[in-house]
């Protein structure tokens, strides 16, 4: 009987150490490391990837970097628990702002450990914006097509406020741009002339308010021909003569 008692302990210790023993490995290997795989691709070039992009994954103040290649892709592997922060910037270029998101548990469902991000990038932009009223009214002219030349892709309406906010990456330092204001003739309730105004010392990547843009109607409201028709002038009665 003693010796079966000592043959138990001898038993038990032995499994407890080889738990201790597991327990302990466990330890040093550690949880099985995360594959993040990124590919970073600029908003404002048609989906083009970016090579050379650098993308870090934040930890606390832990960090590990990786630079993107010609594919816009790079892909890292990590141990950090979740949630972790994925950074993406341009060093290369100045123009494009710095993007966050967070990665969750939500990313890893069950027991995958690999994912794939598609992470976009937007340029910097230089905004124009101001608000287009009626010259003879001053109410507000809504649905007035905004461009700006030369090579200023976005194009713009104003709002029901006759607000507009132009946003593009495409302003540099030094040009004249000439912004067009144009209303589109399917609009019968009130026509306008088209105008122009001039903007220079462009600051790149801020504000430019042009203020309050006025616009004459085609239709003055007191004896002027429209567009070849006739009005009876006010209070005559008479034809108005055509040189």
């Amino acid at each position: 009987m003693r010796r079966y008692n000592q043959l138990r302990i001898k038993s038990i210790l032995i499994v407890f150490l080889l738990g201790l023993l597991f327990l302990f490995n466990m330890a040093c290997i550690g949880p099985k490391p995360k594959v993040i795989t990124v590919q970073v691709i600029s908003k404002d070039e048609g989906g083009k990837p970016l090579q050379g992009a650098q993308v870090t994954i934040m930890k606390g103040k832990e960090t590990r970097q990786v630079t993107t290649q010609e594919n816009g892709r790079m892909t890292i592997e990590t141990k950090y628990a979740t949630p972790f922060q994925i950074k993406v910037s341009n060093p290369s270029d100045d123009s494009f702002l710095d993007t966050e998101l967070e990665i969750t548990d939500k990313d890893f469902p069950g027991e995958r450990q690999q994912i794939f991000k598609e992470i976009y990038i937007e340029k910097k932009k230089t905004t124009i914006t101001g608000q287009i009223i009626d010259w003879e009214t001053k109410k507000p002219v809504p649905v007035v097509s905004v461009r700006v030349e030369p090579d200023v892709k976005a194009v713009v309406d104003s709002d029901t406020s006759g607000v507009f906010n132009l946003k593009s990456p495409d302003f540099q330092e030094g040009v004249i741009y000439t912004v067009y204001f144009t209303r589109s003739r399917h609009y019968n309730d009130r026509r306008y002339h088209d105008i122009q105004k001039n903007i220079e010392d462009i600051t790149l990547y801020e504000t430019i308010d042009m203020g309050t843009i006025e616009m004459e109607s085609t239709e003055v409201e007191k004896g002027v021909i429209i567009e070849g028709e006739m009005e009876i002038r006010e209070g005559r009665g008479e034809m108005p003569s055509v040189e």
